[in-house]
């Protein structure tokens, strides 16, 4: 590689890539930290309106979000039948992620009475959305024949063989 017509070496064009790929990063995780130190509590208390907002008028991503921030109690008081009752909404809308999170708390009773066909309902709707947790857990239920009319190993194999395909 050269250049103004003297060589120059490609493993410093390469350093030099690198170094401001940091630079970027740095200037972003300051501005960041910067953020959080001057008003945390106003950052945090404003985003989550403006995202309860959305979510009440009907984006499925918003109350998906709105959902984890109950289950998980991160940036609100930790409130399970509110966080099902969000999620639902954005399962409702075919949601893949909010129906595999759905499943997960059937299938644990987190929130929800345990309910096992309830569980496998939610998977196979995320399942057939292409979801490869949703493919993995619908497999394992067919697997053991749990939630399921019956135990049915060529299904399972089909729903792990789909997982696997997309690195799961």
């Amino acid at each position: 590689m050269f250049y103004m017509s003297k060589p120059f070496a490609l493993s410093w064009a390469r350093r030099f890539l690198v170094w401001a790929g940091c630079a970027c990063l740095m200037v972003a995780v300051l501005h960041h930290s910067l953020v959080a130190a001057v008003a945390p509590a106003v950052s945090t208390n404003r985003s989550f309106a403006d995202l309860r907002e959305s979510a009440a008028k009907g984006d499925a991503l918003a109350q998906r979000l709105v959902a984890n921030a109950y289950l998980s109690g991160e940036g609100v008081k930790k409130d399970l039948v509110e966080g099902v009752r969000w999620l639902r909404l954005a399962a409702d809308q075919r949601d893949p992620v909010a129906q595999y999170v759905l499943g997960t708390l059937y299938d644990q009773g987190e929130g929800v009475p345990a309910d096992l066909r309830e569980a496998v309902k939610w998977y196979e709707l995320a399942a057939a959305q292409g979801l490869p947790d949703a493919q993995y857990n619908l497999a394992i239920c067919y697997s053991k024949g749990e939630g399921v009319a019956k135990k049915d190993l060529k299904i399972a194999c089909e729903w792990f063989r789909r997982a696997a395909l997309q690195g799961d």
